[in-house]
């Protein structure tokens, strides 16, 4: 049973479980339509570490003290399973609240290997105390085809304005269902 919260626009499930490598399936009829799509919950990928760093500055390592620094670059570090293609989403949460950004990773170059992910977020209003929460998610292929049109559309040579990204949906030109594993882990700001 799904319910809709009118605000966000998004639906969410009352007591659903998913279960990892099943494939499950969304059917909408609404005013003599359908809409469907499919998503298939991929194998977890747990974080290995994760680690922030303050700096002036990305790549300048850490701030000195006594320095106004506002970049923050977090590492996430993960071992990518090298027996099947692996697609990734970052979402970041500051006090709860997202962060924004879109951040997709796949295993094309890197299949097999020990990770890390770096991820440069700059916001000045971060300070000491904060919790940052990061939450990595193993999607599908059709999820990370989504994200990563969705953060590319407006930037690509030639393509109009406004683009669609691509959609897992057939019957509807905009959004998705996404079924994905997710794994959080938080640290406090000390600076």
């Amino acid at each position: 049973v799904l319910r809709v919260d009118n605000e966000s626009g998004k639906y969410f499930g009352s007591q659903l479980k998913g279960k990892i490598d099943q494939n499950y399936k969304l059917i909408v009829k609404i005013a003599g339509k359908t809409i469907t799509a499919q998503s298939k919950i991929p194998k977890l990928v747990p974080i290995k570490a994760l680690s922030l760093v303050n700096s002036v500055y990305p790549g300048a390592g850490k701030a000195p003290a006594n320095t106004k620094a506002d970049f923050y670059e977090i590492t996430v570090a993960y071992n990518d399973p090298v027996a099947e293609q692996n697609n990734y989403r970052v979402q970041l949460f500051l006090n709860k609240k997202p962060l924004g950004g879109i951040f997709v990773y796949d295993d094309k170059l890197n299949n097999g290997l020990e990770n890390e992910l770096n991820i440069v977020v700059f916001n000045e209003s971060i300070k000491k105390g904060d919790t940052l929460l990061v939450e990595m998610q193993c999607i599908d292929q059709a999820m990370f085809n989504f994200y990563s049109s969705l953060g590319a559309d407006g930037f690509r040579p030639n393509s109009s304005s406004p683009a669609n990204p691509e959609t897992n949906l057939v019957g509807a030109l905009l959004g998705y269902f996404n079924a994905h594993t997710s794994e959080k882990q938080q640290i406090i700001i000390e600076k």
